[in-house]
């Protein structure tokens, strides 16, 4: 009984902690449409290199300036 309040405490920043998870997930995948979600999903980016034609690693991460960051799904 000592410890219940923070037990109920962490539940509930856990609650919090994965319902923004998800929110930024989906924000990344509807709204900024780059490729955050697909690159979560069980091996999303093996699925990404295996179908795309003409992937090349540079162009899949970030260049030391960013210039090619992030990389946008076609609409």
């Amino acid at each position: 009984e000592a410890i219940r309040p923070l037990h109920e405490l962490g539940a509930w920043l856990f609650v919090a902690v994965l319902i923004g998870h998800v929110a930024g997930a989906l924000w990344h995948h509807f709204i900024a449409r780059d490729d955050v979600l697909v690159r979560m999903l069980p091996l999303g980016g093996l699925w990404q290199r295996l179908t795309a034609k003409d992937y090349a690693m540079q162009d899949r991460f970030p260049s030391t300036t960013g210039a090619n960051w992030p990389k946008r799904m076609p609409k």
